[in-house]
């Protein structure tokens, strides 16, 4: 059976020359090497039939060490590069309007979201909030009773706010530690707002949303994923723990570069086959690695 054997390298993207282990420099794969260690700039490159990354890391004895990443062929290699972006949180405003509508009405306003991360997938997720309209409300004060029935709700994810005869939803973004566990809880909400039978209410989406890319939360999971953990069903088992320290910054977002290529291995009766190796290298600026790249003739695609 072919195997995929790719590895995972988390770091800076930049490059202190060309390191040693031991007393033997490092640069087994052409002149592209040590691309996320610690340092100031990428050594030249030139053309080489085959090229690798190397990682400088700390041993034990607070000596420099280093994990490598290939070779790969750069006849072969497909290098893709997914450029970080920043979340925008949506938002949606409800304007109530008392037209058609009488005292001693119920208005019901439901927020709903799909929740495709729970162990059931395609779950419809919703809040509802309710107010009655009595004697002397207006559109303001039907307003104000939704926000405050929002606001008292412990299963909700959206922020509620607004003034006058509106009522604003914004979608939280949850990655914190507490808050995100990618198993039951999404990164960022993306929601819809249903309008009550009564009255003559309406919904405007003020800010689409877009979604981040390159989170340290997306890159730690990516991160387990190499790691080997026993599977995704037993992600709550109280002793399902991480067996090494993730590399990544909780603080940084990332670009992330996939690469892929086929290495030529010799079986059986001296048969020799093709099987795909790959890398995962997330920096918080790849563009020096992509421009190594580029000299020696390997272009990374941008994934948008």
């Amino acid at each position: 059976m072919r195997t995929y054997v790719s590895k995972m390298l988390v770091g800076p993207g930049k490059d202190a020359g060309t390191p040693a282990i031991g007393d033997v420099a490092v640069a087994p794969w052409g002149a592209i090497n040590a691309l996320l260690s610690e340092g100031t700039t990428l050594p030249a490159a030139a053309v080489s039939d085959e090229f690798g990354f190397v990682k400088r890391v700390a041993d034990l004895d607070g000596n420099a060490a280093y994990v490598t990443a290939g070779p790969f062929a750069t006849a072969n290699a497909v290098v893709n590069q997914n450029v970080k972006k920043t979340a925008v949180k949506q938002v949606s405003t409800l304007t109530v309007d008392l037209t058609n509508s009488e005292v001693g009405d119920v208005f019901l306003v439901k927020v709903a979201y799909h929740d495709n991360l729970s162990i059931i997938p395609n779950q419809i997720k919703f809040t509802i909030a309710t107010a009655v309209y009595e004697t002397g409300d207006d559109a303001t004060k039907i307003a104000t009773k939704l926000r405050a029935a929002f606001t008292a709700q412990e299963f909700i994810f959206v922020d509620v706010s607004g003034a006058g005869a509106n009522v604003i939803f914004t979608s939280k973004i949850l990655r914190t530690a507490s808050a995100y566990n990618h198993i039951d809880r999404p990164e960022t909400v993306i929601f819809e707002v249903a309008i009550p039978e009564k009255g003559t209410f309406s919904v405007v989406a003020t800010t689409p949303p877009v979604l981040a890319q390159g989170t340290a939360a997306q890159i730690a999971w990516m991160e387990e994923q190499h790691m080997g953990r026993r599977g995704y069903s037993d992600r709550r088992m109280w002793n399902d723990n991480r067996k090494y320290p993730l590399q990544v910054n909780p603080t940084a977002t990332y670009d992330v570069i996939v690469v892929e290529a086929n290495k030529i291995v010799e079986g059986d009766m001296q048969d020799t086959r093709s099987n795909p190796v790959g890398a995962v290298i997330a920096a918080p600026d790849s563009a020096d690695i992509v421009a190594a790249l580029a000299t020696i003739g390997v272009t990374a695609s941008v994934i948008a």
